[in-house]
């Protein structure tokens, strides 16, 4: 098993944990994905399923990050707020029925 610093190993913990390939894993720390695949499972990380399930953020930071978006915050400023990628937040705001469309956020402009 080659040598991983801790850092190396809890970022992988944390990226793993956010849905990242042991493959991508291990081009980021630019080591193998055994590699990446040893470490995670010395951490106590299940990698048997060949990939990663997403932790779910808290409950109050979604709350928080729906509050924002209805306030009018972009889809990218909540997922940065949850530090998830855009399709993820894109779809948690589609799931609690907020997400805008483009027509619900134009505004008329009336004829006169």
């Amino acid at each position: 098993m080659t040598r991983m610093t801790t850092s190396m190993v809890q970022r992988a913990v944390l990226l793993h944990g956010r849905g990242m390939s042991s493959a991508r894993i291990a081009a980021v720390l630019g080591c193998s994905a055994r590699t990446v695949r040893l470490h995670l499972a010395a951490q106590g990380v299940d990698t048997s399923a060949g990939r990663s399930v997403a932790v779910q953020p808290p409950y109050t930071a979604v709350q928080d990050a729906l509050t924002l978006y209805r306030h009018g915050a972009s889809i990218r400023a909540v997922a940065r707020r949850l530090l998830v990628g855009y399709t993820a937040a894109r779809t948690l705001l589609q799931h609690h029925g907020v997400l805008r469309t483009r027509t619900s956020a134009a505004v008329e402009v009336p004829r006169g």
